[in-house]
């Protein structure tokens, strides 16, 4: 499944996660059909990671789930190949 698959996947309503405000809906159903579906527990974790990078990387730019663009697909993929970026795991560098 690629990005887009994901987000069609993933419904408007917005949800607290971790004690932050997350801007990705439903991260946890998601990964719960994962899970229920048979995949992989490293695929599971995989996802996660990085449904937890682009929900960053979100947070970061100011962006709006409901409002993604191309252009911020765009700017996302820039963030991905940033070595100055904080990673999923919380430091500094590549993934």
């Amino acid at each position: 499944m690629g990005l887009r698959i994901i987000i069609l996947i993933l419904t408007r309503e917005a949800m607290d996660r971790h004690g932050g405000t997350v801007m990705l809906p439903h991260i946890d159903d998601f990964l719960l059909h994962l899970q229920a579906t048979n995949y992989s527990p490293r695929t599971v974790y995989n996802y996660e990671r990085d449904l937890q990078v682009f929900d960053r990387f979100l947070t970061e730019s100011g962006s709006e789930f409901e409002r993604i663009t191309k252009r911020e697909i765009t700017f996302y993929k820039a963030y991905l190949a940033s070595r100055d970026r904080e990673t999923a795991a919380g430091v500094q560098g590549d993934v």
